[in-house]
């Protein structure tokens, strides 16, 4: 454990920092460049179903899901009304992390005209000037239909749309206490802060993540509304997976490549999860640095470990599984890699 106290004598440092790096994982992913590996990233991950968790790595403690959170984000808003009665495709808009393909951008854009709001009521993230928010790049965020969805929020609750990010919201506050009843986990204030597109974000474990994804998987009956929510999000992710990160993006990918209802759901900052109704299970990962790259062949492996991932049949994920590394040149020069069997690695077991 590293840690920086406030005296510490090294210029520059805040003087009252105070970080402890607590997170650990197993050797996972190897960027190899050459005959020689280049570097290595630890992941913890967990695998919960109705039986119970397995997994490895540090598992209990709390990680900021990012942008995994916003299929529950955008269930807390159905889960309160859905008189709007949004489509499928503005659903799954509302829960991705796009990259402003056509079919997204009008998702965007259908929400907006459905809740009679302006694109330049969003909040993505951008500086406050004035000019920037009649910019329409505010649809091009990756994050538009999240905020989209937060301000038919507003309109649900008949709250102002001016300071919609803010924690003392109506709507943050509804999200934050159906994330909480999900999570079964309170966010206490070293649980929360702000994303990179300015909304509040929560940090869970790994552990409740994924059993987060596996409730996801699991909400296939109408006994609540919260279950009706979370099937609601489910389905219109497997509708349209391409509207939940884009045509070339490996959440988009998997889902559509492995079908079954598969939802996958990628966080910046090395997080990654899946909800797998086949399998009635959800799988939760981090990567410990935090490298992007490191999340897709991670889960794919799991999910080879799972039977759920075949590389033979699912060729399509080939440049996910193993990521070739190019020069500027455009010429190959490496490869990224994850370890087979990871199962057999799994430190932790634990009933439910």
């Amino acid at each position: 454990m590293t840690r920086f106290a406030k005296d510490d004598p090294i210029p520059g440092l805040m003087p009252t920092l105070q970080v402890e790096t607590v997170l650990a994982g197993i050797p996972f992913v190897f960027d190899i460049r050459g005959k020689r590996v280049e570097s290595v990233h630890n992941v913890a991950f967990c695998i919960a179903d109705a039986s119970g968790f397995i997994g490895a790595g540090t598992i209990d403690e709390p990680v900021f899901l990012r942008s995994a959170w916003k299929p529950f984000f955008a269930a807390a808003m159905l889960h309160a009304n859905d008189r709007f009665e949004f489509s499928d495709a503005e659903v799954a808009v509302m829960c991705a992390s796009h990259v402003a393909e056509p079919m997204q951008l009008a998702a965007v854009q259908s929400i907006l005209k459905k809740i009679d709001v302006p694109a330049s009521a969003l909040r993505c993230g951008r500086p406050s000037d004035t000019d920037f928010w009649d910019d329409p790049r505010l649809l091009s965020d990756p994050c538009s239909g999240k905020h989209a969805a937060m301000l038919a929020f507003c309109r649900i609750l008949e709250a102002p749309l001016d300071g919609y990010l803010e924690l003392t919201h109506p709507v943050q506050q509804r999200i934050r206490i159906f994330c909480e009843s999900l999570a079964g986990e309170r966010f206490t204030e070293d649980r929360i802060a702000i994303d990179g597109c300015g909304a509040p974000v929560y940090a869970v474990t790994l552990r409740s993540a994924a059993r987060l994804f596996c409730e996801l998987a699991c909400a296939t009956g109408g006994e609540s509304t919260k279950t009706a929510a979370l099937r609601r999000v489910r389905e219109a992710g497997v509708r349209y997976p391409d509207l939940i990160g884009g045509s070339a993006t490996f959440d988009s990918t998997v889902m559509r490549s492995i079908g079954d209802g598969l939802y996958s759901k990628f966080g910046v900052g090395g997080v990654q999860c899946v909800g797998i109704p086949a399998l009635r299970t959800g799988i939760a990962l981090k990567v410990v640095d935090g490298a992007d790259h490191a999340g897709p062949p991670s889960m794919l492996s799991l999910l080879e470990a799972l039977q759920i991932y075949r590389a033979a049949e699912h060729i399509d994920l080939a440049s996910f599984a193993e990521e070739r590394v190019r020069n500027i040149a455009n010429v190959v020069v490496g490869r990224v890699a994850a370890i087979r069997h990871p199962l057999t690695y799994s430190v932790c077991r634990a009933s439910s």
